[in-house]
């Protein structure tokens, strides 16, 4: 990384330059200002050309270090030349495809999650065009690019997996996958998904099977049930053990998925012997196994299949659920809602009604696009009822709540009934960000107090300060997005990031080398957060 001329307090005062991260800076100064001047959430925002070019370019100055020398460019022969090619022509399909998704994000159902990993994607594959005119190792290339292939595999299978894709994205799609066929042949790459997501997907599983026999074993009464459910889970949970370490241990995708194929034929006769019992808890692990099965089904791209027994299961759950949930809230609560408790008994009644239709719906065999408008009808009762009961009631009233609001989602996952937002995951990015905020002030302060006549005390005051303010902004958006806040307060919090970030940023370059270097370890990292943040809201 170049030397900063504002590392010492002296010159700092005089180059009054803006440090040494200027690209990313103007990248991000026009995210604070998108995001100050533009509508409310997930309303209108520069054209999707604009927007993608200025988060792609935030993207690779943060995993660029400033003041890298080019090296000379070195001799070519045909096999390189042709591998540049591809991996240009790869890139640039990628970067027209993100273009062509936000601009359809409003036309298709399920769009928005995909676009930030869509723009994570779009940024390596330019990265590593681009490195490519200084490497003439393809095996450095078929390293990088094996992982950039794991991660456009999941992207490309989600987004053929919604429905209504515009012919435009998918015949980008196609140009993608042209050249990365030539890629695949030229580096000599073998064609799987993400190893490390799979592993983790099976291990999860795992983990939730074993939790589940601990609740067989404390909730079935009958002993020679007990017994029998638990020679059988533990057979199952063997068998998922066995998948997760063939992923560690094979690169055959086939494999894996044949031995996927086993686990389900183990899996389907137990979870349908289990359902009947109605048990509260022993209903609570099925559905963590049934979401991350479908999650590890995802990573090994293998479709979705929709099980109408399990749907059954669930809208019949629902009205228990709801049923212990009324249970749990007596008349004196319910009539000091506001909204009063006859409206609360009436909605109640809609939505177990719907619950009912829903199930009858999937019992007759009706289409998946009937049981989706049926679905849509069952989940506006369900609002309309959580709107009345999030807050009422007891602690146990509340945590039945959040089940029933558990199965309704797990019904749009089956349904592939997509969202257009992902609460989990901003409530996950603003958990980062303030995480990394408060490492990168406790680094900040370690530097500062490391080599205390390295800097002026004007430049110690700012930098603390906007550090400490950072950290503020970052905590108190995680508090919001954590309390499932989503109103302006939200977005109005996600603006205030941006703009501590924006003011923080030139200052890390007026570090002195040795304490810079160590600096942009955590920037490299808190860059793409703050990109990700902004895509909440900058689409049309």
């Amino acid at each position: 990384m170049a030397q900063s001329t504002a590392a010492h307090p002296q010159t700092v005062r005089q180059s009054g330059k803006p440090g040494s991260w200027p690209s990313c800076l103007c990248g991000l100064v026009a995210l604070a200002t998108m995001m100050t001047t533009g509508p409310a959430w997930g309303q209108g925002q520069p054209t999707g050309r604009k927007f993608v070019d200025e988060m792609v370019r935030s993207l690779i100055d943060s995993r660029s270090p400033d003041g890298t020398t080019r090296r000379s460019r070195p001799q070519s022969n045909a096999e390189i030349r042709d591998v540049r090619a591809n991996l240009a022509g790869f890139a640039q399909e990628i970067s027209q495809l993100v273009a062509v998704l936000y601009q359809d994000v409003n036309r298709t159902s399920g769009m928005r999650p995909l676009i930030p990993d869509a723009l994570q994607l779009s940024a390596r594959a330019t990265m590593l065009a681009r490195q490519s005119a200084d490497e003439n190792n393809v095996g450095v290339l078929a390293t990088e690019f094996a992982e950039i292939d794991s991660n456009w595999q999941l992207l490309s299978f989600r987004l053929r997996e919604l429905q209504g894709l515009s012919s435009q994205a998918e015949r980008f799609i196609q140009r993608a996958e042209q050249f990365r066929g030539r890629l695949v042949q030229s580096l000599q790459v073998q064609s799987q998904p993400s190893r490390s997501e799979a592993v983790r997907a099976a291990t999860i599983l795992s983990a939730n099977i074993e939790r589940l026999l601990y609740e067989i074993e404390r909730e079935v009464d009958n002993a020679q049930q007990r017994y029998d459910l638990l020679v059988e889970g533990k057979s199952v949970y063997q068998q998922s053990r066995q998948l997760a370490s063939l992923i560690e241990r094979t690169d055959s995708l086939e494999r894996v998925r044949n031995e996927f194929g086993r686990f389900n034929e183990l899996w389907n006769p137990y979870v349908t012997r289990l359902r009947p019992l109605q048990l509260r808890y022993i209903d609570r692990e099925l559905q963590s196994v049934q979401e991350s099965l479908r999650e590890l089904q995802e990573v090994l791209m293998l479709p979705a299949e929709m099980d109408r027994s399990e749907l059954i299961y669930l809208s019949q759950l629902l009205q228990r659920d709801l049923d212990q949930l009324m249970d749990r809230i007596t008349l004196r609560q319910l009539s000091q809602l506001t909204s009063g408790r006859e409206r609360v008994i009436s909605d109640s009644a809609d939505f177990y009604s719907a619950c009912h239709d829903f199930a009858e719906c999937v019992r007759l065999g009706e289409s998946p696009d009937t049981m989706r408008q049926v679905y849509f009808y069952l989940d506006t009762n369900w609002q309309k009822v959580a709107s009345l009961l999030r807050t009422a009631g007891t602690p146990e009233a509340r945590q039945v709540y959040r089940q029933l609001d558990r199965s309704i989602g797990e019904i749009r996952d089956i349904l592939s009934v997509h969202q257009d937002t992902d609460d989990d995951r901003l409530s996950q990015v603003a958990a980062s960000i303030d995480n990394l905020s408060t490492h990168l002030e406790h680094d900040i302060r370690s530097a500062l107090s490391s080599r205390p006549g390295s800097y002026s005390a004007q430049f110690r005051s700012q930098v603390s300060d906007a550090a400490v303010q950072l950290r503020n902004a970052a905590r108190q958006l995680s508090s919001l997005t954590v309390a499932g806040d989503r109103s302006n307060r939200t977005r109005d919090a996600a603006t205030r990031v941006i703009q501590r970030w924006n003011a923080l940023d030139p200052k890390l370059g007026q570090f002195t080398a040795a304490d810079r270097d160590h600096l942009l370890i955590v920037r490299q990292q808190i860059v793409p957060a703050i990109v990700e943040l902004q895509s909440f809201w900058s689409m049309p």
